[in-house]
């Protein structure tokens, strides 16, 4: 979608939108609509196919070859800068917000460290297959490291799809300083063990909760570890909510780290 507006930004966007195991939600129920994007199942795909312009391939085994054909810059500063561009368009809906600002006053997120540990399905994810990715270790690491390194022994944020996970890091720092959104249930017999546990809402909240983090470390390959990143620069930032957090300022620096 970043590519499309970016290129046919005078145009009508077409979004083939599909709900399924992988992606358990839609967007329109945690996002407000987008200026000039409709979003289709893929059912309506031939509806619309022979009006368009151009068609954009439907997985991100295309999307190199996407970046190529429109001789989109991918340089880190133009890239990034695009990102975040097209990022602050995404404005989540006011019970995402209510839900999020609520635990962020409550729990002074702020002051609190973010991890986001993902081993549901990215253990054998091609770019990190044969890595050490599924080790806790560099977590406990990060974690402990902030304790050593601050007297004041700084609250975590855990945000995690695994319910297996979330377990290990509650029984090792304890619900007094390790803080999640709310208890992933176990997986059902009827559950692919390769997807996500949570709902796309928590995923959201879980998301924008961890952006005002004042330190994080996310997963290696993993796109939300770097949306952690986009929201705290496109959305927290940006956000006059941000000001009242504490004492916090909306010239908070972070470091994005991943493993």
């Amino acid at each position: 979608m970043v590519v499309a507006t970016e290129v046919y930004n005078t145009s009508h966007i077409v979004m083939v939108w599909e709900r399924n195991e992988a992606c358990v939600g839609h967007f329109l129920e945690i996002f407000q609509p987008l200026e000039n994007v409709t979003f289709i199942a893929a059912s309506q795909r031939p509806l619309f196919e022979k009006q368009a312009v151009a068609h954009l391939g439907p997985s991100y085994a295309s999307f190199h070859e996407i970046l190529r054909r429109f001789d989109v810059d991918r340089s880190p500063e133009k890239w990034h800068a695009l990102r975040r561009e097209k990022y602050r368009l995404f404005k989540p809906v006011s019970f995402v917000l209510h839900e999020v600002f609520q635990f962020v006053t409550l729990h002074d997120i702020c002051h609190c460290i973010g991890v986001h540990i993902r081993h549901t399905d990215l253990d054998t994810h091609y770019s990190v297959a044969n890595t050490n990715h599924s080790s806790n270790i560099p977590f406990f690491h990060f974690i402990d490291s902030h304790t050593e390194t601050n007297s004041s022994n700084p609250c975590v944020y855990l945000m995690t799809d695994n319910p297996t996970t979330q377990h290990i890091f509650l029984n090792r720092y304890g619900t007094s300083r390790l803080l999640v959104y709310d208890t992933i249930r176990s997986a059902s017999v009827h559950h692919e063990a390769n997807h996500r546990f949570t709902s796309l809402f928590h995923t959201l909240v879980d998301v924008l909760i961890t952006a005002f983090t004042s330190d994080f470390k996310g997963s290696k390959g993993s796109s939300l570890s770097e949306l952690v990143w986009l929201f705290n620069v496109t959305f927290v930032n940006q956000s006059d909510f941000f000001e009242t957090c504490s004492g916090s300022s909306s010239s908070n620096t972070r470091r994005e780290i991943v493993i």
